[in-house]
């Protein structure tokens, strides 16, 4: 294929990226006239130390590709066809692929890279795209890179979704068992949401079908909402007898959802997405405050929890902002002290909640056991005390007919 050999005259195609092989179509800032196929070339400077030497690139796509080296095809993802129907999408998530260089010097990679969504109507810009990026190093770092990510982050996200959802098993049956105490379907429900969410985000780090790929995130961003709306609704059942604002909460939580679907613009959803996550916030750190306030049942240890949950959101947050470069892309990894710490903060704040409630719970059924003793110790004494009394009963009336 011409167009991928090294040799080849692109002088007068599009400059996309002078420094990086990296193209977000959808979210792009350059205009690109892409029409649902292209190619892309990227010329490297290969010094003679690492000739002979595994190399590997690793791309991250939404839709389908064919890699060239210096007009030779490495490999590829997905089945790039001449229209949406015929082609297939798959994400590999920067799995390396494996490649060696024999020569020093300029070489080529181009890529043929396929996405018809964009032409055809049927991206959802705001939680899909329909580009890919492409990063290059030796075979080794690509591989420890991408077996850390899936092994570690996958064994962390896995082990947390499998306890959140043992902890939604647990409270419905709960529930089941007194379902005049909504709190524990709400926190049964939070914790549903907690366990899908960390469930799909596992799944957007793991070679997978686009369709799949997409599905997981419309999860993900469910899942989201979720945590929230229920969070709202175990705090207003534990410290609030009105429930207006919970119904606000859900029924932003549900504008949030459909705008998704409706395909409404990136900058209004984020401005309503803003709107729901500081209202839901903000409502419940006032409802505990006042609770707090009240001293009102058990407000001090789901309290502590609540606020805890809500302090470490923010902090999350505003660290997610310090790490945004740029052009948009969140920059942490575990090999600097802010990416460890964002990794212990993330965890604490999936715990506080929980462990708080299951702190009030245990609390809360020992109150309710010592109220039980309490009871039967005072029917006991009672049951004694009549009995004590019918026997003197007995006595004055049989002494009475015997005098008699």
């Amino acid at each position: 294929i011409a167009w991928a050999a090294a040799g080849y005259n692109e002088s007068n195609w599009q400059r996309v990226n002078d420094t990086k092989l990296e193209v977000w179509m959808a979210d792009s800032k350059e205009h690109i006239d892409f029409k649902g196929i292209g190619w892309f070339r990227m010329h490297i400077n290969i010094d003679k130390a690492s000739t002979n030497t595994p190399l590997a690139l690793g791309i991250s796509q939404y839709g389908a590709s064919e890699i060239f080296i210096d007009g030779k095809m490495v490999g590829g993802y997905g089945v790039v066809g001449r229209n949406h129907a015929e082609s297939k999408y798959f994400n590999p998530e920067e799995s390396p692929l494996m490649f060696v260089l024999d020569t020093p010097g300029r070489h080529v990679i181009a890529i043929r890279y396929a996405n018809y969504k964009m032409s055809t109507g049927e991206i959802n810009e705001i939680l899909e795209s329909t580009g890919f990026s492409v990063k290059m190093g030796t075979g080794n770092d690509m591989s420890d890179d991408h077996i850390h990510n899936i092994i570690y982050s996958g064994f962390i996200l896995l082990c947390l979704a499998g306890f959140f959802m043992a902890l939604c098993f647990v409270h419905f049956v709960l529930w089941l068992y007194h379902k005049k105490d909504k709190a524990n379907l709400f926190f049964s429900i939070f914790s549903l949401a907690v366990a899908t969410f960390l469930f799909t985000t596992h799944m957007e780090e793991i070679p997978l079908s686009v369709d799949v790929y997409d599905a997981s995130g419309y999860c993900n961003y469910s899942a989201m909402l979720a945590i929230f709306i229920s969070l709202s609704g175990l705090t207003n059942y534990l410290f609030s007898k009105r429930k207006i604002f919970f119904y606000v909460i859900i029924s932003m939580g549900l504008l949030a959802l459909l705008s998704v679907i409706l395909k409404i613009s990136e900058y209004s959803l984020t401005v309503l997405l803003m709107v729901f996550w500081i209202s839901a916030i903000i409502e419940s750190i006032i409802l505990t405050l006042i609770a707090l306030s009240r001293r009102q049942h058990g407000a001090k240890i789901v309290g502590v929890g609540v606020l805890l949950f809500m302090l470490l959101i923010l902090v999350l947050a505003v660290t997610f902002v310090i790490a945004t470069t740029k052009d948009d892309r969140v920059i942490i990894t575990m090999d600097d002290a802010m990416g460890v710490a964002v990794v212990l903060i993330a965890l604490a704040t999936l715990l506080c909640i929980p462990v708080s409630m299951s702190i009030y719970l245990a609390w809360n059924f020992a109150t309710i056991s010592k109220t039980i003793i309490k009871q039967e110790k005072e029917r006991q004494h009672l049951l004694e005390t009549q009995n004590e009394r019918l026997e003197i009963e007995v006595k004055e009336r049989t002494h009475e007919i015997a005098t008699e």
